[in-house]
């Protein structure tokens, strides 16, 4: 509907109801202006390309463009909001997620003016999200790994998890970053704790290690079939820039069908600054009951140092 400039305004020329906000337009003649207010008057005159209207919240009439100078409540509007220009708050459907009190706008990034607060839940999703400072996630994630606990070893004499191995997952995975040894010459080593007890007699484990070294051009091993301890690293120095790091892989630990069974990779340096690898298969060997938890420590030294992430993996 083409809208020209009244000379003067008659409340009965013009059609549909309107927000009390400022609904600017441009107008040439009233007579072009038809039909009826139903609800209050004008309450002051057109001037330029601004009119102050006032009246009911909802309208049920349809506008080509409509400009504002202050800030509208989208609510007010039916549809997706396309035809609307001049807004610097968004959408609903430009927000999803759920957001804990009042977020702060330098935290996220995109096209959100002034921070977004309350905690509606929306069912979209985002092309994509930066986030200052740590991410919390409420509920649980549909896949991949999810951070457990972590340990960090401070001349200590084991590093132990000995909860947040259950049945929750089938699969659970130990990384270690930088572990070094108070004195030169270690190796890493564990324990598993089944039913809750630190399983540590002769015979409880089973290994093969493959274990190439810099210095070599074969591929070493070595292998018990009566251990009391868990393989996972070779000899590791204790001099600047040696260190151990890697990861283990444990297999459904609460089963009682089958035996816990765990894949060690990792990477070192040892004495003297020599490379080497190591790459273990091994199992708890003493019977079918669960494990609750797992035991790190060197076969003669305490851990000088050293990151152990604990991660369960999403079924």
């Amino acid at each position: 509907m083409a809208l020209t400039r009244p000379s003067k305004l008659i409340s009965s020329d013009i059609s549909g109801s309107f927000n009390k906000s400022a609904v600017s337009a441009s107008f040439a003649q009233s007579s072009a202006v038809t039909a009826s207010l139903r609800s209050h008057v004008l309450t002051s005159a057109l001037s330029g390309s601004t009119t102050i209207i006032s009246g009911s919240v909802k309208s049920t009439g349809s506008f080509g463009s409509i400009y504002t100078d202050k800030n509208v409540n989208a609510s007010a509007f039916v549809g997706d909001g396309s035809s609307l220009t001049g807004i610097d708050i968004p959408t609903a459907a430009a927000i999803s997620g759920s957001f804990i009190s009042k977020a702060d706008k330098s935290a996220i990034s995109g096209s959100i003016v002034g921070g977004v607060s309350g905690s509606a839940l929306s069912t979209g999703s985002f092309g994509r999200v930066e986030v200052a400072g740590d991410l919390s996630v409420a509920g649980t994630l549909d896949h991949g790994w999810v951070k457990i606990s972590q340990a960090v070893a401070s001349n200590s004499a084991t590093i132990d998890f000995t909860s947040g191995i259950d049945s929750t997952y089938d699969m659970y995975m130990i990384s270690f970053i930088n572990v070094l040894p108070a004195s030169d010459g270690q190796y890493l080593r564990a324990h598993l704790y089944i039913d809750g007890n630190k399983e540590d007699d002769s015979g409880d484990y089973r290994y093969h290690a493959i274990k190439p070294t810099d210095g070599a051009n074969d591929y070493s091993g070595i292998g018990s079939d009566s251990s009391d301890y868990l393989y996972v690293t070779n000899s590791l120095g204790d001099a600047a820039g040696e260190h151990g790091s890697g990861y283990i892989h444990l297999y459904a630990p609460s089963a009682t069908n089958a035996r816990t069974a765990l894949r060690v990779l990792t990477v070192g340096l040892g004495t003297g600054g020599a490379s080497h690898n190591t790459i273990v298969a091994q199992h708890y060997a003493s019977g079918l009951e669960a494990c609750t938890g797992i035991s790190f420590f060197f076969n003669s030294a305490n851990i000088e140092r050293g990151t152990f992430t604990l991660y369960g993996l999403k079924n």
